[in-house]
């Protein structure tokens, strides 16, 4: 049970389809093939719900769904020319507009970082962390631990490493941050008692309360952290080469994903069914705990802010010699239909 629900849940995701999109006279044009990679998580809501809701094959296109895991590989397969489209967390774009990479914002979709921070119940007990204990004591008992995340400047690696920036610690100093990934590995590693913690979006934080492995401590769902109110975590993505060379065929999968937006915010029930399609194996209870609080956290459009930007920027800059910037104008490249 527990093999196929890691395969299934935290398996293979990437968008790849033969597309035709009705013209403007009515008739069918032929659109080069889409690819979108994705990882696994919950925060994909919007995604989930046009895939649920056949709201890709109504824009037409057919996409067929495999992995391809953290953030910064994921900049590398669309700066290497590899993937059209990308649904990221903003840092991403962020950092590889000063790397020197004309990559673009199309939009927000997901305005919560919905990654969570989950302890066993052995590391629990033995920092004495408590329910309702205030973040900053928290982060402090931390100190000392094994937590997993998925790669190095990855958007877990950056939750991790700037709640401990955020209170006056270097994290290189004070935890040990130990690169596992994907989901499968990191909740792998936590039942064998390999790590103390992960860094992960849900279901998996879910998934180790469900078998009583332990809780999750750090949730910004709650508004606990501070920093990190009103940073989006996910946009909508591409490089300006790509809008410039396919516009028409990421202008249709935005309109899927806009119309999942807008089902997600009208149909919680029906919404939630839809994405459920994506994760069969996952305990119901498992499911019901994250499936309102990621639909919450989804926007109900895909207006991307220069407020956004700005807090992320400053989060981002927490602890950092050399601070990233980045103008608004410059990265955001919103299309209209």
């Amino acid at each position: 049970m527990h093999n196929t629900l890691v395969g299934r849940i935290l398996g293979p995701l990437l968008i790849t389809g033969l597309v035709t999109v009705c013209g403007v006279a009515g008739a069918q044009q032929k659109l080069e093939k889409l690819t979108v990679p994705l990882s696994d998580g919950l925060h994909y809501f919007p995604v989930y719900v046009a895939r649920g809701g056949n709201f890709f094959a109504k824009e037409g296109i057919e996409p067929d769904w495999v992995n391809l895991a953290a953030g910064p590989k994921q900049i590398a397969s669309l700066i290497g020319g590899s993937s059209d489209m990308l649904a990221i967390s903003l840092i991403q774009v962020i950092k590889a507009r000063a790397e020197g990479n004309d990559v673009v914002v199309l939009g927000s979709s997901f305005d919560v970082y919905g990654v969570k921070v989950a302890l066993t119940n052995e590391a629990i007990a033995k920092v004495g962390i408590t329910p309702g204990m205030p973040i900053d004591e928290k982060i402090k008992r931390m100190q000392g631990l094994r937590i997993g995340m998925s790669s190095s400047g990855s958007s877990t690696d950056a939750l991790i490493r700037s709640l401990f920036l955020a209170r006056g610690y270097d994290p290189d100093k004070v935890v040990n941050l130990v690169p596992l990934g994907n989901g499968a590995a990191l909740l792998a590693a936590f039942e064998k008692k390999l790590i103390d913690g992960l860094v992960w979006p849900s279901p998996i934080p879910e998934i180790v309360e469900f078998r009583g492995l332990g809780k999750t401590v750090v949730d910004p769902f709650s508004g606990e952290v501070p920093e990190l109110n009103g940073v989006p975590y996910l946009v909508l993505a591409t490089s300006r080469a790509e809008l410039e060379k396919k516009p028409e065929l990421i202008k249709h999968a935005m309109k899927a994903i806009v119309r999942g937006m807008e089902f997600a915010a009208t149909e919680p029930m029906e919404s939630c069914k839809m994405v459920r399609q994506s994760f069969p194996d996952v305990e119901e209870t498992v499911f019901k705990a994250a499936c309102e609080t990621y639909r919450k956290g989804t926007p109900r459009t895909l207006q991307f802010t220069r407020e956004q930007l700005n807090k992320t920027l400053t989060w981002m800059n927490l602890g950092a010699k050399n601070p990233v910037t980045a103008k608004f104008e410059d990265m955001s490249a919103p299309i209209k239909f």
